[in-house]
């Protein structure tokens, strides 16, 4: 009786362990492409077993129902756990040759002596061959790589290390050049033994050919940028200068590393950085360009005028990245503007103040209201100069003319050609006492006789003198009044000067 009991016992313990395991499978396999099925199938195989284990254990029903029921119970069991394990041998192998076929990457498997077991679709449309061609050859492609190299390669495959990205050109059979990038990884059995080598060979010519077009951009402008006499710079979007090229020492002395995180205002002429920032936040709202000119401070602490073009450089969200700065060194411009700036307000033959220059200063100093002195010249006996010495011997003596006026005035003061032998002079923050010393000394400085190539030549001068604001508001009026002085001392007996307010 025991016996049975003890046999029994076994059985329902067989049998519930055969039930847990077939349960357990069920919930493995519940990535399966069948799992709904295989889990049926293993889930009541599994209570199936279980409940009869326990039925036969506890005697729950007739036992001749159960006569040769263990045998038939281990025989399901097995066939079912065969045809589980052979659907997961299936999917085993069927998950990487549907990934092997279908790579969009040129997929090879090799035997240890690198002749070609396999190739993917991928591969024969790369290279333009089928599979059953070259099986059981060396990949029949000329790779440019050298002999050093490649023993390497083959060593480091044989040690069961992994070739990774390794890029190098191939000459296909077609005759046509092809930049690839290739990997070769050992493939082990259960045991751990390198049993073949798979690889994976991907297409980089366009990648190459746009690696050197960069290349020869960079080139190129590395070219530009370190030969030209005008600098560039790029800014960060807070204005750190991020790069600027090494033509920045032919134009403000500075080596790149002195300039390289310091703000882009840093060496800006304060007198010009307002306008410059108005410009930036113009760039920075619109995303547009913008042109500037403003002078920046060189290592020798002098101001060089520069003209700046800042470009902004998006990103891929239309945000500003970076702004590029062009710079071009426009001294010699700036000193040419000034020339002509200044020759148009200098007379051409004495180099003193002209017309423009009087009338201009004569305008601002009215602004200021403050009393000065206008002064209006003429020089006695010029026509007979002029007829007697040639225009020759005329230009000669108003250069002379204009000589002794600039001795006798101050440096604030202006002394201006009309035109002929008309001359003007301005005398700011002057009163009429004042101004009698200075009369007299212009009287003066004309008693000498001028020389032109061997001859005296004498002309006094004749002046009328007219104060602000006594004896004008306005400039035509101060200017009438210097004149109407002027014609008194001329009908008087000329070599003087008067004032209009002891005349009228």
């Amino acid at each position: 009786m025991k016996s049975i009991q003890v046999q029994n016992l076994l059985l329902a313990f067989l049998l519930t362990c055969f039930s847990v395991g077939f349960i357990y499978m069920g919930f493995k396999r519940r990535n399966s492409e069948n799992y709904i099925i295989q889990f049926l199938l293993t889930m009541s195989a599994g209570a199936g077993m279980l409940l009869l284990a326990w039925l036969y254990y506890w005697r729950k029903v007739p036992e001749s129902l159960f006569s040769g029921l263990p045998l038939l119970l281990f025989g399901a069991a097995f066939l079912l756990w065969r045809y589980l394990r052979e659907r997961q041998m299936i999917e085993v192998k069927e998950k990487p040759e549907a990934f092997f076929t279908n790579s969009a990457d040129a997929m090879y498997i090799l035997n240890l002596d690198w002749t070609v077991m396999r190739v993917n679709p991928a591969f024969e449309e790369m290279f333009g061959v089928k599979e059953e061609e070259i099986k059981g050859r060396i990949i029949p492609y000329e790779f440019t790589m050298g002999e050093e190299e490649r023993s390497l390669y083959i060593k480091q495959t044989a040690a069961g290390e992994v070739v990774r990205d390794i890029e190098v050109y191939i000459l296909k059979q077609d005759g046509k050049r092809m930049a690839v990038s290739f990997t070769v990884s050992p493939i082990r059995d259960e045991y751990g033994r390198m049993v073949m080598l798979s690889g994976v060979i991907r297409d980089i010519t366009v990648q190459k050919e746009y690696e050197q077009d960069l290349k020869e951009s960079e080139y190129y402008y590395r070219i530009i940028a370190e030969h030209s006499n005008d600098y560039i710079l790029v800014l960060s979007k807070n204005l750190m200068i991020t790069y600027i090229s090494p033509a920045v020492r032919n134009v403000l002395g500075y080596v790149p590393e002195e300039m390289k995180q310091k703000h882009f205002y840093t060496t800006v002429h304060e007198e010009d950085l307002k306008d410059i920032q108005k410009q930036v936040v113009h760039l920075l709202m619109e995303h547009n360009f913008v042109t500037v000119e403003y002078r920046v401070r060189n290592k020798q602490n002098e101001w060089i005028w520069i003209e700046a073009r800042l470009i902004p450089m998006m990103n891929e969200k239309q945000k500003i990245d970076h702004i590029v700065v062009s710079t071009k060194d426009i001294r010699e411009r700036k000193s040419y503007e000034a020339k002509l700036k200044q020759m148009a307000f200098l007379d051409s033959l004495t180099g003193m103040a002209n017309r423009r220059a009087f009338e201009e200063r004569l305008a601002y100093m009215m602004e200021q209201d403050e009393s000065f002195a206008l002064c209006y010249l003429d020089f006695d006996n010029f026509k007979m100069i002029n007829d007697s010495f040639s225009h020759e011997g005329g230009d000669t003596f108003l250069k002379e003319v204009a000589r002794r006026l600039q001795s006798v005035v101050r440096s604030s003061d202006l002394a201006a050609r009309f035109g002929g032998d008309e001359f003007v002079l301005l005398i700011p923050t002057v009163q009429k006492d004042e101004m009698v010393i200075v009369g007299n000394r212009i009287i003066e400085a004309f008693q000498t006789p001028f020389l032109y190539k061997g001859e005296q030549i004498t002309s006094t001068v004749s002046m009328g003198v007219a104060l602000y604001p006594s004896d004008g508001e306005d400039e035509n009026m101060l200017i009438q009044s210097a004149d109407a002085a002027l014609y008194q001392v001329k009908k008087t007996g000329r070599n003087n000067y008067y004032f209009y307010s002891d005349i009228f």
